[in-house]
């Protein structure tokens, strides 16, 4: 993860304002999203989860919004870094959200 941008108020658990980190995972390079307290830089929550064995998008990626991460898939739909689920697929007992990316959430990996 190596790019933060402006920040944003996340729902849920998390309260305060909140900067984004991006990069990839290292398996099949998909994009992954950090949130980062904008206070001191610490870790907040790891928006997104890889599933390798599962189809995605270039321009996709799956929202874990599950436990401690209750409440980012709708901050980062009100943020408009991405579109309302489309899919999902299923990892162990829980359903990652799959979503396209914004034109503004595309512009994060610039």
């Amino acid at each position: 993860m190596s790019k933060t941008l402006e920040t944003f108020q996340l729902d849920g658990p998390h309260t305060g304002y909140i900067v984004y980190a991006v990069g990839r995972y290292y398996e099949k390079r998909r994009r992954a999203i950090q949130l980062l307290d904008a206070s001191d830089g610490s870790l907040v929550a790891t928006a997104t989860v890889n599933i390798p064995d599962s189809p995605l998008g270039e321009n996709e990626v799956f929202i874990k919004n599950w436990s401690e991460n209750e409440g980012v898939l709708n901050s980062m739909i009100d943020a408009g870094y991405i579109e309302m689920p489309h899919s999902y697929e299923t990892t162990g007992l829980v359903h990652a959200e799959c979503c396209r990316l914004t034109k503004k959430g595309l512009a994060l990996w610039e």
